[in-house]
């Protein structure tokens, strides 16, 4: 069966196999000049610019550097839960106006607590020996 479109298949869709064969004869006539690279023999390829890091803060913290989140549109809170020296465990909060204050503040706490939690270690253990 012929068809001004082209031949039909054995479906009767007809036009297939001719913009099938045409398409392949293209692609091949086409293929060649995909795979050539230009290139000026006076001016050396480019090399990207790579773009300048800025690390990005994870969505978890380490251990033991508290917790910080937005508590309204103004307001800021730290939290830190250390284990104190008889095995439970005190939430301390602190409050700020911006996010990098909060964070100063937390920081600063974080190592109050701390010198106060060792200084309450050794008195315990000195107790315990005597």
């Amino acid at each position: 069966m012929q068809n001004a479109i082209g031949p039909a298949d054995r479906h009767g869709r007809r036009g297939l196999l001719f913009s099938r064969r045409q398409n392949r004869a293209q692609f091949r006539q086409n293929a060649g000049a995909l795979g050539e690279v230009e290139q000026t023999p006076d001016r050396a390829p480019e090399t990207p610019v790579r773009a300048k890091f800025e690390p990005k803060q994870p969505k978890i913290r380490r251990p033991g550097t508290g917790c910080i989140f937005r508590i309204s549109e103004k307001k800021w809170e730290g939290s830190y839960s250390p284990r104190l020296p008889k095995g439970n465990r005190k939430k301390l909060n602190i409050y700020a106006d911006a996010r990098a204050e909060c964070e100063e503040r937390l920081a600063v706490m974080i190592k109050q607590k701390n010198a106060e939690i060792a200084a309450e270690k050794e008195k315990l253990k000195s107790r315990q020996n005597t």
